[in-house]
């Protein structure tokens, strides 16, 4: 089966350190102006909603594909080796000379809790021009992560995949749910049978919920350690409990997730049996720094 994934590839860098602390506040402090301290960890790796989703499909035996954009530099070409690496097509992405690859900055504290400077880049920069549909047109499935707001780019591609019949999943950042918030993005316009939101994200929509779920077969709403629930377009509603594990970084603990449960459903097992292994996966994943390392090869 191929599976193409569009949205982000990255890099991302963990920093941990016992200077790190946070006020009653929750803002992070980090140290004093001009001075230097040691760092206990210092981390780097790819990440970003779409390679990620790509790696763990291909770890579990599917031929999957990424579209993102990158720069031509070094971290480009440090995403790119390492997709290759896990056996993953990175012959649709796009690499612009006068672009930066996207990346970010993860400060750990003591407690697993973060404070991350982003900088997107390219990343972001998907333009509709840069996604061949015919490319898309016989994968067996395509999920988008998030599109950093790319309202034209999102229609796009919705709609080119709506005309070919090819099953979606969506897990959308919050530019791309203020879309919707904003009006300039309609629910029918959106064509996906999985989608998939944090309990902050489904929040954020919460005048739009009954619309979505009368046009979307099933919305995943994760809650970390809480475990989830699904909504079903019936009016069903599924919950699901979290997995026991001891956290070191939470980053990528949904993208996990999204690789474990369509896989499932792609398997032909029930509902919640795709929830189970959503969060299986999961909970393998957040014992790593970084989003790839805990991906499971085996369900």
């Amino acid at each position: 089966m191929r599976i193409i994934t569009i949205g982000s590839a990255l890099v991302d860098i963990f920093i941990r350190s016992e200077h790190f602390s946070k006020d009653r506040h929750g803002i992070v402090r980090v140290g004093e102006v001009g001075g230097k301290f040691d760092v206990s960890s210092f981390v780097l790796k790819t990440g970003g909603g779409a390679s990620n989703v790509a790696t763990g499909f291909s770890r579990l035996g599917f031929d999957s594909a990424v579209i993102s954009e990158t720069g031509q530099d070094e971290l480009a070409r440090m995403v790119i080796e390492d997709l290759k690496k896990e056996k993953v097509d990175t012959s649709l992405m796009i690499h612009e000379k006068r672009e930066e690859t996207g990346g970010s900055v993860i400060l750990v504290l003591d407690d697993g809790s973060r404070a991350v400077l982003v900088h997107r880049g390219a990343a972001s920069l998907l333009d509709p021009k840069d996604i061949n549909i015919g490319d898309l047109a016989d994968a067996n499935w395509v999920h988008i992560s998030s599109l950093s707001g790319r309202k034209d780019t999102l229609k796009h591609v919705f709609s080119g995949l709506k005309f070919h019949g090819v099953k979606v999943s969506w897990n959308p950042g919050s530019s791309d749910l203020k879309l919707i918030v904003d009006g300039e993005l309609d629910i029918d316009s959106i064509y996906a049978e999985v989608l998939i939101l944090n309990k902050e994200e489904w929040e954020m929509v919460s005048l739009y919920q009954e619309e979505l779920r009368r046009n979307i077969s099933q919305i995943v709403i994760t809650d970390s350690i809480r475990g989830g629930k699904i909504l079903l377009s019936n009016g069903q509603k599924i919950s699901y409990k979290a997995r026991k594990t001891v956290a070191v970084d939470n980053t990528g603990a949904g993208d996990a997730f999204a690789v474990g449960y369509i896989t499932t459903l792609l398997r032909g097992d029930t509902i919640e049996r795709a929830a189970h292994c959503g969060a299986k996966n999961s909970a393998s994943v957040v014992k790593y720094f970084g989003a790839k390392q805990g991906l499971r090869k085996k369900l």
